[in-house]
């Protein structure tokens, strides 16, 4: 074999590396990846739990781009349906009703993905920017070609392939069978959740945290998905990280607004009860202060909008009447959350954004901690 031949196929611009190195860079490229999908796809962009920079958020998104993990319109509005629909008929990729197989070909991801209704119901409101507009939306497909070509030209032909081939495939095994499969089949649960989220905490460094699935599905709209003191976020860990860059920035720019990412919301662990008494009293105030929260959003976002729409001569849309009954026949967070379903889909098929809004926020707030 010729040393030309050689290079094009083992050595790239790097040259022949020890074997160690390609699967340290295949992790390494992996992690960096799933912690692109973790924070910027899944904490910032669908449950807004963190904001990120611009420039750390296009370069996280560039490299969800390279390795196809799919555009934002269709990632968000997928992930708001599996919450809306968690392990029920209708959840886009539960175990309960496809195999893990089907779920690491993305089969029942991808088809919900394409489903015009779903972009439109569950999308409205998936931020764009340039980048997106002009480039990931637009070229969906050249992101991987571009990986493809970096990497074989770096490691060559060979190690480049097979390190190409590793991180297209990262994302289905670890998030789609990972997440989305063994999170809801096999692990233990902090919270009593109305699904089969589970927490599997041995191999939560693969998935930068994301496997704590049942602390995710008790509480979406935290950015920490740790919520025992044993518990490891690597995603929580990095945004700490970015923290103390980002002091150190403003330390030398002076600049006193700086933040690589700003945390907006995060998991505050329940205070400690000192009997079942003190527990059944704290649930009821925190279900009572629950109920409270649910009704004053109602009146002020979507009272309105009903008024305006109920029919002449009439006192009030059956949705308000509806909606106020069913708040008071429910007796616990669950029982309001499955009473209500019906509701949210009668609610979600009229045209209206302030409607829709409400539903959303609905499927996603957390049931205040039981305090004494």
């Amino acid at each position: 074999m010729s040393p030309l031949t050689e290079t094009l196929l083992y050595g790239g611009f790097v040259g022949a590396l020890p074997l160690w190195e390609y699967f340290l860079i295949g992790y390494v490229r992996g992690q960096v990846l799933v912690m692109s999908v973790s924070l910027y796809f899944h904490r910032a962009t669908t449950h807004r739990s963190i904001e990120i920079h611009p420039v750390l958020a296009v370069l996280m998104h560039f490299s969800c781009w390279c390795a196809q993990t799919s555009k934002k319109k269709q990632w968000e509005p997928t992930h708001i349906k599996h919450h809306r629909f968690t392990d029920d008929d209708g959840d886009p990729h539960s175990p309960k009703h496809h195999s893990l197989w089907s779920m690491l070909l993305a089969i029942p991801y991808r088809k919900v993905a394409k489903d015009p209704d779903t972009i439109q119901s569950y999308g409205r409101n998936t931020p764009e920017d340039w980048f997106e507009r002009n480039l990931f939306a637009k070229y969906p497909r050249l992101g991987i070609l571009v990986l493809a070509i970096g990497l074989v030209s770096v490691f060559g032909l060979v190690p480049g392939g097979l390190l190409w081939l590793f991180e297209v495939s990262y994302i289905p095994i670890t998030a789609m069978v990972g997440v989305n499969g063994i999170g809801h089949l096999w692990g233990y649960r902090n919270a009593d959740t109305d699904d089969n989220s589970r927490n599997v905490l041995p191999i939560d460094f693969l998935t930068f945290g994301e496997l704590l699935h049942n602390n995710h599905h008790a509480d979406p709209a935290s950015a920490k998905m740790s919520h025992k003191w044993w518990e490891f976020d690597p995603g929580w860990g990095f945004i700490v990280l970015s923290g103390w860059v980002s002091a150190l920035i403003r330390l030398v720019t002076r600049s006193k607004t700086f933040e690589l990412i700003r945390v907006i919301r995060v998991y505050r662990p329940p205070k400690l009860v000192r009997s079942a008494a003190d527990l059944e009293v704290g649930a009821i105030h925190a279900f009572e202060r629950y109920v409270l929260q649910i009704r004053h959003r109602f009146q002020t976002k979507v009272q309105p909008v009903l008024e305006h729409l109920k029919v002449q001569g009439t006192k009030e849309h059956p949705l308000q009447a509806e909606f106020d009954e069913l708040c008071k026949r429910a007796r616990s967070p669950l029982a309001l959350k499955t009473i209500l379903r019906d509701w949210i889909e009668r609610a979600r098929s009229i045209n209206n954004e302030k409607l829709r809004d409400f539903c959303d926020w609905l499927i996603m707030i957390r049931v205040p901690a039981p305090q004494t």
